[in-house]
Parts: structure tokens; sequence; C-alpha cells
């Protein structure tokens, strides 16, 4: 019986041995797989980080971006207003120049046309009433006006030359708005 016995334990000890070996075979293959899988988890964690670090980094970039296209634009709105204001007292200003001053600019344009007899003035409904009828000069000045304008036309047949005010500033806009750019906003 001792034989029986020592037999089955011998038996049993190689079968235990294989159990183990299976077992820490199996072990083994796990604690790979696991570190197989933390590899991919740190790799897969790094690149999330480094995606959400660009994406943090763009819409930073987009946000300065639109800050600066915002101030940019309260800039040029505020430019803008500044030389519409002033063009609009540059217009004012030539409404209110008194009857003299306008009379020697009518006569001063009539001197740049010869024979300054084959035209016809027609004023503006402004300038006919600040001058009261004392224009004298080598034109025909017309019983018809431009209602509610400062300056003149100077009239040939068909052919007409505006010299009424306002058009004559929005002629002189864009070197207006030069000229107030280069005084005012320059940088030093």
């Amino acid at each position: 019986m001792a034989d029986i016995n020592g037999l089955t334990n011998s038996v049993i000890e190689r079968e235990q041995a294989k159990v183990d070996q299976a077992v820490q075979a199996y072990e083994q293959e796990q604690a790979a797989e696991t570190e197989t899988k933390k590899e991919n988890l740190k790799q897969t964690f790094v690149k999330r980080k480094f995606n959400l670090e660009q994406d943090s980094k763009r819409q930073l970039d987009i946000l300065l971006n639109s800050a600066s296209l915002r101030k940019r634009d309260q800039i040029l709105e505020t430019k803008q207003a500044i030389i519409s204001d002033y063009i609009a007292q540059v217009k004012h200003s030539f409404e209110q120049l008194d009857a003299e001053t306008t009379k020697k600019f009518i006569e001063s344009v009539l001197n740049e046309y010869s024979n300054p007899e084959q035209y016809e003035i027609v004023l503006g409904e402004k300038t006919r009433d600040l001058l009261n009828n004392s224009l004298q000069v080598n034109a025909t000045v017309s019983n018809e006006t431009v209602a509610d304008k400062a300056g003149f036309v100077l009239r040939q047949g068909s052919i007409e030359y505006n010299y009424l005010f306002d058009n004559l500033v929005e002629e002189k806009t864009r070197t207006l708005q030069t000229l107030i750019v280069d005084k005012i906003f320059k940088k030093p």
C-alpha cells in the first residue's frame, strides 16, 4: 500500500506541478497583457493630453485674434466718426461763408474760364439768400436756384459744372480723409 500511496503522491505532485506551471504561465501572460494595456492607456492619455493642449492653444489664439479684431474695429469706427464729423464741419463752414468771400469764390471760378459771358450761374438757394441779388459778374445769373444748397452750378448749354459746396467737399473727401489720418492718427 505504500507503493500506491507513493504512486498517488507522485502523480498528484506531477499534476500539481503542471497546474502550478500553467497558473504561473497564465499569471505571466496576464501580467504582460496588463503591462500592454497600461502602456496603451498611457499612450492614449498622452495623445489626449496633447490634443487638449493643442485645442486649448487654438481656442486661445482664436480668442486673442477676435479681441484684436474687435479692438481694431473699434479704432476704425472711432477714426471714421472723427473723419465724418470733420467733413460735416467743413461742409458747414462752407455754408457759413460770408457774402464777400462767396462773391470772390464765384469770381475766381469764372476767371478760370474763357468767355465767362457764355455761362449761366445757377445759385444754390442758400447762396442766393446770402447774396441778395448783389452778385455782379460777367455771366448771366439765373433766376432758377438749386434747392437747399450753398454754392452754384456753372452752366454752358447742356453742360453743367458743379460748384455746390457739399459737392466740392465730397470730391475732396478722400484727400481730407488722408490729411486727417496723417495729422491725427499717425504714430510718432
